[in-house]
Order: structure tokens, then C-alpha cells, then sequence
């Protein structure tokens, strides 16, 4: 087996046990995500697939704010600021013991898993 073959069977592997996780939001729209992620505390995220190609999206609330940071996929490995992780499980577990930046300037812990909505709330963008 050709070690491409082998990293998209990781590669694919680590999506699937995010899947099964309840951070992960799978193809949800940013919308429904943003929504989901308002309604709960400071911190609280989710990880949901961006609408562009094979990419993820870390969405988390900063003080009742949307904040979003772009998780790249490179065969295997999932890059977060320049930083290569072999999961989608091991990049989280690193960020919820390191802060990230948050839009005032003030470091944001990643909380707890926010609850996925249904839909987008009416009124909502």
C-alpha cells in the first residue's frame, strides 16, 4: 500500500472518530453553528467542515462574539497555525489547555462542546 493510500485511511479515520464526537458538527452551516455556539458560555466551540473544499472551521463563543480559526488538511495531519496534528481529536485536546487569541487581545480557553441547534434560530443571519 502507497504511503498516500495510507495517509488518506488516517486521515480519514481521525474524521470519523471526530464524528462520533459531540464537538464535532459535521457539514452544519455556519450560520447554525454560529447559533449554537452564542447560545452557550465563554469558550464553548464546535468544529464543523468548511464549505470550501476539505478544510474544518474551530468556531468558539469570545464573550458573545463568533470566533473562527481554519483547520487545513494536508494527507493526514490536521495544521492549526502552522502546527501539525495527527487527529482531529489530538488538535482539540492541545487547545483546551492552551489559549488562542481572542478579538479584543484577551487569550480564550477552548470550554465545553456547544449543544448543535437543530436549524437557525429565526432571525438569525
Amino acid at each position: 500500500m502507497s504511503t498516500s493510500m495510507l495517509s488518506d485511511i488516517s486521515a480519514s479515520s481521525s474524521v470519523s472518530m471526530a464524528a462520533g464526537s459531540n464537538w464535532f458538527a459535521g457539514a452544519a452551516s455556519r450560520s447554525v453553528v454560529e447559533a449554537s455556539v452564542l447560545r452557550s458560555g465563554q469558550g464553548d466551540y464546535l468544529v464543523r467542515e468548511s464549505s470550501k473544499g476539505t478544510n474544518y472551521v474551530l468556531c468558539l463563543n469570545d464573550g458573545g462574539a463568533p470566533l473562527s480559526f481554519q483547520i487545513q488538511r494536508e494527507g493526514a495531519a490536521f495544521i492549526f497555525t502552522g502546527r501539525a496534528f495527527r487527529s482531529m481529536t489530538s488538535l482539540i485536546e492541545f487547545l483546551r489547555s492552551t489559549p488562542l487569541m481572542g478579538q479584543a487581545g484577551n487569550p480564550v480557553i477552548l470550554g465545553m462542546p456547544a449543544p448543535l441547534l437543530a436549524s437557525t434560530p429565526a432571525g438569525s443571519r
